[in-house]
């Protein structure tokens, strides 16, 4: 008999020998304490005030049947606990599957060469080791957020074309949201975001590129065009004007019919150091009604431009939202956001770099508004990507791009020297009303 069985009768016999005790000494309570003996013989009494014997032992035989009752089902379950272990093994927990969950992305561990099954055990009856019963992907489901992190990162590229893991570059250049750079010096901000560039043109030979920065780089070789990278001035000329530009190019292609949106080559308006010009802006007061007005342009930028193919790539030192044109809940849809962490130490013991833009990113609850999620990254996936990091070089990005995730980039510094072919520089150069000089076009 089931056990649900069991408990529901053993409770209406003790329910009927509570009602069966309580009628026998009501009748019981009825009888005259002086009644003489002889009335009780003669039976003068009605029926249902003799029955009190009746009800008592009644009462009695429905208590001892609902003790049996509950002692059985005590010793069957004593019984079943005492049986032997079953011949399958138990799946151990880090292996068994992690509930579906859209709140964390992490790559599953690789099969090791002995989970393979043995054909040799499956001829005896065995069940391999590998195949995890129905009950046991039940019991081994992992948690959310796990004490001890495991996170599994593939094997170093030789070259940097051939990793997997340079894919996230490739959805970078694909997409048509803004994107932010966000480090501090030595975390290999410089390299990732030459890589971005030369991805962006390998996917878009005719994509239009300008930079602004405060620093003379040659820019996969888009310094050699005029006006394509120039410096910002102390006065920030430049930078208005860059601003000004690609705002004025958003603004015409938003006039466009929407039939003529979809073939849209991108423009892409670099704007390097962008900490130190904006905090130079924000802190001089001539200034402050054109930096408000820069503001509300890149605002206008990074919310629209993704219609039109339109987008500011900003790399910065530290990561302000307001800053950004973008301060609101819905910056996520209108940026991606890359946020990178790597310690350089060089021959004197001079150690540059860190992880602190990678924690500032993810405590931002408009850049990770689920604490759950937070949590995860923060403490599942981040200590062993740094551990992995300080021991390769290798730098750590956090990005928003589809769920916010964490993961090791390969070694990027083929960026540095990369040039970009002649062909797409000439392409560019024409397409800013120039020429590209003599010494490059050959």
């Amino acid at each position: 008999m089931p056990p649900v069985l069991k408990n529901l009768l053993s409770m209406l016999c003790l329910l009927g020998a509570c009602w069966s005790g309580l009628n026998a000494a009501q009748i019981q309570s009825v009888l005259p304490a002086d009644a003489p003996t002889e009335i009780m013989q003669e039976g003068t009494i009605p029926v249902e005030q003799r029955s009190n014997t009746l009800g008592f032992g009644l009462s009695g035989l429905l208590f001892v049947l609902a003790i049996a009752m509950q002692l059985d089902t005590v010793f069957r379950r004593e019984e079943q606990g005492s049986l032997p272990p079953t011949s399958v093994p138990a799946a151990p927990l880090t292996d068994a599957p992690v509930a579906s969950s859209n709140l964390a992305q992490t790559p599953p561990p690789p099969s090791s060469p002995q989970s393979a099954p043995d054909p040799n055990s499956q001829q005896n009856g065995e069940v391999p080791s590998s195949v995890a019963p129905a009950v046991q992907t039940l019991v081994a489901v992992a948690p959310i957020i796990q004490d001890s992190p495991v996170y599994t990162v593939p094997a170093t590229a030789t070259n940097g074309g051939a990793a997997t893991r340079e894919d996230i570059l490739t959805k970078f250049a694909a997409s048509p949201l803004g994107l932010v750079f966000t480090a501090p010096p030595g975390t290999g901000k410089t390299c990732t975001e030459l890589a971005y560039l030369a991805k962006l043109f390998e996917q878009s030979p005719d994509a239009i590129v300008r930079v602004v920065c405060r620093k003379k780089d040659a820019f996969l070789g888009l310094a050699a065009i005029p006006r394509c990278v120039e410096l910002i001035d102390p006065q920030f000329e430049v930078f208005f004007e860059a601003i000004n530009w690609i705002h004025g190019i958003l603004h015409q292609r938003l006039g466009m019919p929407v039939q003529q949106r979809g073939s849209l080559e991108p423009v892409r308006q670099v704007i390097g150091d962008y900490y130190s010009t904006a905090n130079s802006l924000s802190q001089q007061k001539k200034y402050r009604d054109r930096w408000e007005e820069t503001k509300a342009k890149l605002g206008d930028i990074n919310t629209l431009g993704r219609e039109v193919n339109v987008g500011a790539v900003i790399d910065t030192h530290s990561f302000n939202t307001a800053a950004l044109g973008v301060s609101d809940g819905n910056i996520r849809d209108c940026l991606n956001i890359a946020a990178l962490g790597k310690i350089t130490r060089d021959d004197n013991g001079r150690e540059d770099g860190g992880y602190g833009s990678i924690f500032k990113a993810i405590n931002n609850k408009l850049v990770v508004d689920d604490d759950t999620l937070r949590q995860q990254l923060l403490k599942r996936d981040l200590p062993p990507l740094q551990e992995q990091s300080q021991q390769t070089g290798q730098p750590v990005l956090f990005t928003t791009m589809g769920t916010p995730r964490l993961m090791l980039l390969p070694d990027l510094r083929w960026a540095e020297t990369y040039q970009l072919p002649r062909a797409t520089l000439q392409r560019l150069a024409a397409k800013l009303g120039t020429s590209l000089p003599e010494e490059h076009a050959t």
